[in-house]
């Protein structure tokens, strides 16, 4: 994600972090002061969410999943709509500090990758700069958590 989209990404990201803020808040006090101006930031944060996939699928011509950030970045939007549409139905206020979290890691997970599908291919020679050395790194660490979690997932339960 390149230009634009990764701008509004990164300003759905600011917002996102209210969310966080208010599960924090309310996992330390007990209380939800914090959620009516988090839910309205998560909700603004959504739209803009929404405009940088499509920011995104505009500047390289294709659904932007080819790559790890994307695929998460794709998820938490993914989540965001999920949880919103439950919370206009059903009104679970406890859901959210599960979800505003959860969210707002992959959406950072997504911003911070920068990289777009049609540039990452094979290259002559290999890039030894920082900031690959950085993306490769998180692509490692995401990849070993999704295989412990998938691991996890398919251990039988002993009682």
């Amino acid at each position: 994600m390149e230009g634009h989209s990764t701008l509004l990404l990164r300003i759905a990201l600011g917002l996102y972090s209210f969310g966080l803020l208010d599960s924090l808040y309310s996992v330390v006090k007990q209380r939800r002061q914090l959620f009516r101006p988090a839910l309205y930031a998560f909700v603004l944060g959504a739209i803009l969410h929404a405009l940088a996939l499509a920011a995104s699928s505009i500047e390289q011509g294709r659904f932007p999943v080819q790559t790890l950030q994307q695929m998460s970045s794709m998820a938490s939007f993914f989540m965001t709509a999920v949880f919103l549409t439950v919370y206009a139905r059903f009104k679970y206020e406890s859901l959210a500090v599960f979800v505003f979290p959860l969210v707002f890691l992959l959406a950072l997970a997504g911003a911070l990758g920068g990289e777009s599908g049609a540039d990452s291919g094979v290259t002559s020679a290999p890039d030894w700069s920082p900031e690959s050395a950085g993306r490769s790194g998180a692509e490692q660490a995401m990849s070993a958590m999704a295989s412990a979690s998938a691991r996890a997932a398919e251990a039988p339960i002993v009682r």
